[in-house]
């Protein structure tokens, strides 16, 4: 490793806290080296080259904290409640995504690609049965009944498996998504993409929407698929280790669920509008340019933020094309 600098806050170690006792089992320092020295100095690498899209990820997760704090209360209250609010649901999803996508950004930091991926793959499936709980809510009088079985793990072995089936499959015939769907049909008639919801169709070719594209891409991480395994992904390192395109790889997979979810948000609580703090690192991310598809789904679900959406989208296109033409 390079000669410390002292100027550099990351070479600092402190405790959160100061211990209240004195340690009674303290670490040996080659068992810490062992398991902490080499992914830190990954993760030194890692925000040598990308402190702007640690930044964006970081932002977006406190966007999400700042999301359920208005709800903190009502949440306090429902949870205690005999009939309890939607924002039970909310909350409690929402809660649990920002720990996915916490963890996820920690092992990307530290050069764990494969596990980074992995919690993404959870946070969508945590949203996306959060949602279908919250539309469910309106139709069915036992859906907080059926949801508080989920979280205690009271449903049989096979219901618990097929959750994120039954609920993808749930939220597809809802009429609540219909609308937005037929506007991108619209928009993006006979392309392959105009869809968040829709199926997978192996016959004419078709690999879904976008929810189903991502959660396939994601579960090629979780069981490791050869192209997608730790090893592949640090370049055949038997450590963790920087790579420039694995970085990349999760990032953008990372924006695209994060993006998914603020849909799903707006969903799940319509009272909500986004920030020009969100709209900015939602489509003016460093390095990645958001999709035409993406952009068109928020300005459909959230048309009170569409004229700042626009004006970030048309700017960030605007510097694709001067970086195009070496310009910029």
């Amino acid at each position: 490793m390079n000669e410390k600098n002292d100027a550099d806050f990351r070479n600092k170690r402190i405790y959160k806290f100061e211990p209240i006792i004195r340690p009674e089992n303290l670490i040996k320092e080659e068992i810490w080296n062992s398991i902490v020295s080499w992914p830190d100095y990954v993760s030194l690498q890692t925000s040598d080259e990308h402190g702007a899209e640690l930044k964006t990820m970081d932002d977006l997760i406190n966007s999400l904290i700042n999301f359920l704090e208005p709800y903190r209360s009502l949440y306090a209250f429902s949870a205690i409640s005999e009939t309890p609010d939607k924002i039970v649901i909310v909350w409690e999803t929402i809660n649990d995504v920002i720990d996915e996508l916490k963890a996820c950004l920690f092992n990307l930091l530290h050069g764990y690609y494969r596990v980074a991926a992995s919690c993404l793959r959870s946070g969508l499936e945590i949203v996306t049965i959060g949602l279908c709980f919250c539309i469910s809510c309106d139709d069915d009088s036992n859906s907080f009944i059926k949801y508080n079985k989920w979280r205690l793990c009271e449903l049989n072995e096979i219901k618990l498996k097929k959750i994120f089936g039954d609920s993808y499959e749930k939220i597809t015939k809802s009429q609540i998504v219909e609308p937005l769907e037929m506007d991108l049909k619209s928009r993006f008639f006979g392309e392959r993409f105009y869809s968040i919801f829709r199926h997978k169709n192996s016959d004419k070719d078709y690999p879904g929407g976008w929810l189903i594209q991502l959660y396939n891409e994601l579960s090629n991480f979780v069981h490791s698929k050869p192209t997608h395994t730790q090893e592949k992904l640090s370049e055949s390192s038997s450590e963790p280790n920087y790579v420039e395109g694995s970085f990349h790889w999760i990032y953008k997979l990372y924006l695209d669920i994060i993006s998914l979810i603020f849909l799903f948000i707006k969903y799940m609580r319509p009272d909500f509008s986004l920030t020009d703090d969100i709209i900015n690192n939602l489509f003016d991310p460093k390095d990645f340019r958001q999709s035409k598809f993406i952009y068109s789904a928020f300005c459909f679900l959230y048309p009170e933020n569409k004229n700042k959406i626009n004006e970030v989208y048309d700017g960030q296109l605007s510097k694709y094309e001067l970086k195009k033409s070496n310009l910029l």
